[in-house]
Formats: C-alpha cells, structure tokens, sequence
C-alpha cells in the first residue's frame, strides 16, 4: 500500500508539472462569467490599466470662411481596472479519496482510473465553482483590520483573523470580545468574497455615488418582470439601442421574464407558439431584435437587471506570468499539498454605457 501511495503521488506531482497552466486557463475560460463577458475580457492584465473614454462634443455648423477656430472640445475621461490575486492551497491524501470514490468513477472494464488527472480535475472543478459564484458580489476586503477584542462589530463589517488566517464578514452585532472562535454563529468565512471588486459591487458604489441613476422597478416575478425589463429598455436612449445590448440577470430573474412574456404572448393569452423556455441567450420581444436576454449564473441571488454595450464589463487575468500556475507538490506524511495561484479583477469601462434596476 505505501509503494502504490508513493506512486499515487508521483503520477500527481508529474502530472500537474506539466498541466499546471493548461489546467488554471481551463478553469478560467470555462468560467461562465468569462464566456458572458466575453468581450470585455483582458488577458494579459499585468498592473493597473486605464480604460479612457473620448467623448467629442457637437461641432457642425453652417459654412463660414471667417471662422477657423473650432467648435467641439473632446473631454478625456478614465477609469482603472486593477488586478488582485488569489490562491487556492490544495490538501490531498491520495488514498483517501481513491478508496471512497475511485470505484465509482472507474470506467467499464478498466482496472484503474487514471488518479492523478482524476484527482486534479475535481480539485479545479471546485476552484471554478468558487470563483464563478462569488464573482459578482466580490469586494476587496484584503486589507481588512485585524479582529480586534476590544472592538463592537457591526453586521457587514469585515475583519482578518489571525488565529486561523482567515477573513471574516460580521453578520450580526458583536460585544467586544466576540471572536470568529468563541462566537463562529455570529461570523461568517468570507475568503472567497475579498479578493477583488465584482460588477455587483462596483455598480452599488456608483449608485451610491450618483454616478448610475438606476430605474425604479421594484422586485420583479413571475407576473411582472417583463414590464420591469421593459422599464428599464425605455430608460435607453435611443442612440445606444443601436449597439445590440445585452441585459445579464440572474436565472430566476430570467425565469420570472419568460412566464410573464409567456403570460402575455403565449399560451397565458391563448396563444400558441410563442412561449418561451431556455437557459440560454434570447432576443427580447418588443425591443426590436435589440436587446439579448443572457442569464448569469455568476449573478444568482441577484434581482439586478444590467444592460450594457458589449465589452462594457473588462474582466481581467493575466496567462503570462507566475501567478496563473501550481507551485511544485510537497510530499506530506500520507499525501501532498500545493498551491494554485490565479489574477482576476472586474471594472466598468463606461457608467454612461450601462443601464440597471434599483433591485440589489
């Protein structure tokens, strides 16, 4: 058994020195926020990167030979978007999970699953689903205080805990003294949240700032929703309807537009034909063939509709550098343990080129 476990974790250390990076652009190209946002993603995001706006002013006028000062000014403006890293580190015991679940992944006829590629795939597959969850609702908390027992936490308020390294998001009111240890029911593990800002979050911040006016909706359901939707479509100018927009929203919010389109078009109002069922993209009636539906699993949870020219969302990684890789295995007692390294980061290039609901 200790030969076969030795072996186990030659075949992984070998295999991940040679995939290492295959492996990290896998699990960030399948990542449902990088093929939504498809054009707006950055590559090779190295440090910070001015995303610039020229906005010309109006300037034709009616032929004068004395005039030959011109008329328009361009207004330059930027925003930045940053990148941040994050990590995952990887505890594997071999034969732990080759004896629990190999049997089962084992193909018909085979004598052995192929462990190392096996047992990788899973550990990314969770990397991926940890990213593209808290993509949206991201907020960089890296340097957070450190917990303080002397200090009343509010609710939302985020703290770096040094006795287990872990960052920690309040969700009720402490007394001083209340630690993520002596009071775990009062603290959340929020790790996977702080690393970087999300659309969710930076769209929150300009409202906030008044920077994005969004339009009043209120909630949206299944007897509403495509009326909301539309609120917000005839909140466009028309000179941006012309760019083909796309409106990403969570899958209920989805859900909840295709039974009231469904109510109002289909076979709700005796209509056949018409109805409406997909997860997938889908051009919304009345808009002109203008305005694509593209659910987002990146944004579940939220009631937010967001319209945006394409590319107006930047989502940034860099695929040449040391982060992006696996550091080299350490063999443990009984298995090995390593670390993924990865850069992301989100910014909106234009807040005049985006249109959302007042629902968080």
């Amino acid at each position: 058994m200790a030969n076969e476990t030795t072996a186990n974790i030659d075949a992984i250390r070998g295999y991940i020195k040679k995939n290492d990076k295959k492996l990290i652009m896998q699990t960030l190209n399948s990542l449902d926020f990088f093929k939504d946002l498809s054009a707006g993603v950055m590559r090779n995001l190295l440090t910070d990167v001015h995303l610039n706006k020229m906005t010309v002013e109006a300037g034709v006028r009616p032929l004068n030979t004395t005039i030959e000062a011109e008329k328009s000014k361009r207004v330059w403006t930027r925003r930045t978007i940053t990148p941040c890293f994050g990590m995952k580190i990887f505890n594997v015991i071999p034969e732990e999970l080759r004896e629990t679940f190999m049997s089962e992944m084992m193909a018909p006829g085979a004598k052995r699953e192929p462990f190392a590629a096996w047992a990788w795939a899973r550990e990314f597959e969770k990397l991926a689903s940890e990213i593209n969850d808290n993509f949206y609702n991201q907020e960089y908390k890296a340097d957070a205080a450190a917990w303080a027992s002397g200090t009343v936490y509010n609710s939302g308020d985020v703290v770096f805990f040094a006795d287990d390294n872990i960052y920690y998001k309040a969700n009720a009111t402490t007394v001083a003294g209340e630690s993520p240890s002596t009071t775990p029911a009062k603290w959340d593990d929020v790790d996977n949240q702080v690393m970087y800002d999300g659309p969710g979050t930076i769209i929150a911040d300009e409202i906030t700032a008044t920077n994005i006016t969004p339009v009043v909706t209120g909630a949206l359901d299944n007897t509403n929703a495509y009326d909301k939707v539309m609120l917000v479509w005839d909140s466009i100018p028309e000179k941006d309807k012309n760019r083909k927009l796309e409106l990403h929203c969570a899958f209920v919010v989805v859900e909840d537009i295709i039974a009231h389109h469904n109510t109002k078009f289909g076979s709700g109002n005796s209509i056949g034909g018409y109805d409406l069922d997909t997860n997938k993209p889908f051009i919304l009636k009345g808009t002109a063939n203008r305005l694509t539906i593209k659910p987002a699993s990146w944004m579940a949870g939220s009631g937010r509709t967001v319209v945006i020219a394409p590319g107006n969302i930047k989502v940034g990684t860099n695929q040449n550098h040391e982060f992006n890789n696996v550091s080299k295995v350490v063999e443990t007692l009984h298995g090995y343990k390593s670390v993924a390294k990865f850069a992301l980061a989100s910014q909106i290039a234009d807040l005049e080129s985006i249109w959302v609901n007042d629902q968080a």
